[in-house]
């Protein structure tokens, strides 16, 4: 049987994708599942974790049903007494299986190679989490795409990747982060809605055993 420790760092060469929701972003969730079915990587999962007060999203509970790679699990509290998204993010990583975590939002679109792209960067560089430089946001209400590049916009307003705002809009956004699950159980996040992101990869970073973000 596996050792506690390989069990902390789960099944090697499984991504586990966590995604935090809540019942007011139910019209994601069949997006969010489309995403999860077309990344190339082979031995996935996808884990949900989903705080609702009267409705919980009826597509990922029977589709939890049919599918194992979905564990759903859901939690009803009551009206302004959410748990936070580093609450659900911990929870996701405890729930999770697979020696990586992926970091999906339900509101954003993820290309078909992107797991297998973070997985590669992530062992080349011998790291214990990876985070894009730069992604595209759309903008449903103009329909626009725009695209950021936190670095470069330091750099165009005086100021290097060192600065603190940079720092923040470099790695303060955890839609993006692929780590180790055994760093996640580590270190876990704060147990807040804003910043738990940035909290978390800056520990990372500050490790003294190596790999780092």
């Amino acid at each position: 049987s596996a050792s506690a420790s390989d069990r902390l760092a789960g099944k090697k060469g499984r991504v586990s994708v966590v995604t935090p929701t809540t019942e007011s972003r139910h019209e994601f969730h069949e997006t969010l599942w489309a995403c999860f079915l077309a990344q190339t990587w082979d031995d996935k999962e996808l884990v949900v974790v989903e705080t609702y007060v009267d409705r919980y999203s009826e597509f990922f509970f029977e589709l939890s049903k049919k599918d194992k790679r979905l564990v759903y699990i859901k939690f009803q509290r009551p009206l302004e007494q959410d748990w936070s998204i580093g609450l659900k993010r911990n929870i996701g990583a405890h729930l999770a299986t697979g020696e990586i975590i992926a970091n999906f939002d339900d509101d954003d679109l993820y290309a078909p190679r992107y797991i297998a792209s973070m997985v590669g960067s992530l062992e080349e560089q011998n790291a214990q989490a990876i985070t894009l430089s730069t992604w595209y946001i759309y903008d449903r209400g103009t329909d626009v795409f725009h695209f950021c590049d936190p670095i470069a916009w330091g750099l165009a307003n005086g100021r290097d990747h060192t600065n603190q705002e940079v720092r923040s809009r470099t790695y303060g956004y955890g839609f993006s982060y692929v780590f180790r699950r055994k760093a996640g159980i580590d270190l876990l996040y704060e147990d807040v809605n804003m910043g738990e992101d940035f909290h978390f990869i800056t520990q990372l970073q500050h490790r003294r055993d190596g790999g780092g973000a």
